[in-house]
């Protein structure tokens, strides 16, 4: 059996989504990157130590223990990355009106750093110990039109996820153009993943789509905050690999972030 803390917060639930977050007894990750990654991104896990933290006590103080079993999928994909030698993790798992950028990059040094912002809390979570759980309610229906070529047929079931990516602390002038690419390299799972926004036409348009050939790629600014529709075809658990490369403005040398794992459960009727 291994721990899991349920915020519980009815009053402000977020539709279909809560996140899993895997921390190392202790809830330091011990992650050079994340501590790059913005001063905060170095603070213990979520769940440990909430009522210390006096802007997160009030959304986290009310979390009670509960049980659940150890080969239960979730607690699997969630810890399926963790370093060699680290401690049992414990998994939290957060549902809250979350604001969600699945994609937060930063600068660090002369690098680009990813990482998952929840920005409700201001925690910068580790990928590979995060997983966004869409639970039963994020199900919904495709329209008759407009169609969506990009992720299924007319009226077919989807689960749908409102989140972000968003460029903080990069000044101008460090870039090239001051921009960025954020490259779609991957996927694993057993259905169609789409990210997608809608026209100022009122027309469904893909970002990212695991239906046409990868990797693909999308150029965003220096300062990009960008909401879309992260949609999936069925239930099940899939895994998104982002990469975000760049050149330098200074001496033209093109620079990459590590790949980054993005991992999903969308859960289906029981």
């Amino acid at each position: 059996m291994k721990l899991v803390l349920v915020a519980q917060r009815s009053a402000h639930l977020i539709f279909g989504l809560s996140l899993l977050v895997s921390c190392a007894n202790g809830g330091d990750d011990g992650d050079s990157r994340a501590d790059a990654a913005g001063g905060d991104a170095s603070r213990d896990c979520p769940c440990d130590g909430a009522a210390d933290k006096p802007g997160d006590a009030p959304a986290l103080a009310d979390m009670q223990a509960v049980a659940t079993p150890s080969d239960a999928a979730p607690s699997d994909a969630a810890a399926s990355d963790s370093d060699a030698g680290d401690p049992e993790p414990h998994q939290c798992r957060i549902t809250d009106n979350a604001h969600l950028d699945l994609l937060s990059i930063r600068r660090d040094d002369e690098h680009l750093v990813v990482t998952i912002d929840h920005a409700n809390y201001g925690y910068l979570l580790d990928p590979r110990r995060t997983t966004v759980q869409l639970l039963l309610d994020a199900k919904t229906t495709l329209p008759p039109t407009p169609p969506f070529p990009f992720l299924a047929e007319p009226l077919s079931h989807v689960w749908h996820l409102d989140a972000g990516w968003s460029v903080r602390g990069i000044t101008s002038g460090w870039l090239k153009d001051d921009s960025m690419q954020i490259v779609f390299e991957a996927i694993e799972g057993p259905s169609a993943v789409a990210v997608w926004r809608v026209t100022g036409q009122s027309i469904p348009e893909a970002f990212f789509t695991s239906k046409q050939a990868l990797p693909q790629s999308e150029t965003i600014g220096h300062r990009a905050h960008t909401h879309a529709n992260w949609s999936f075809a069925a239930p099940g658990t899939y895994k998104l690999v982002f990469r975000v490369t760049a050149v330098r403005a200074l001496d033209g040398q093109a620079i990459t972030s590590e790949p980054v794992s993005l991992r999903f459960n969308v859960i289906g009727p029981q």
